[in-house]
């Protein structure tokens, strides 16, 4: 998944999501920048998602804001924040664990 969603491909993951049988509950955009437009917002308002990004992200939207280490928990499936500033104050990478396989993420 790239680290923002064209405004274009919000429909396409609806559709991808439905067809799966699953239900989107978070956007993370991994960073703010002039360089592109995300769809993550128009997702996650389609969606009824939580909208999310580094708490120093200075938007004037709503967003629920992500801190270093912090870990959001989506069944067999762990996310750990990692605040990385630099192509942006408010850069994040993210930390992908699948529990089914083990805690770590390199089993």
């Amino acid at each position: 998944m790239p680290s923002w969603i064209p405004k274009s491909d919000v429909q396409a993951y609806l559709e991808f999501a439905a067809a799966k049988g699953m239900r989107i509950t978070h956007v993370i955009d991994t960073h703010v920048h002039a360089d592109h437009r995300s769809g993550g917002l128009e997702l996650a308002r389609r969606a009824e998602a939580h909208y999310c990004l580094h708490g120093a992200a200075d938007l004037d939207v709503p967003f629920n804001p992500l801190h270093d280490r912090e870990e959001i928990e989506l069944g067999n499936t762990r996310v750990t924040v990692l605040h990385t500033p630099g192509h942006s104050p408010e850069s994040v990478c993210l930390l992908v664990k699948d529990l089914r396989r083990g805690p770590d993420p390199w089993f």
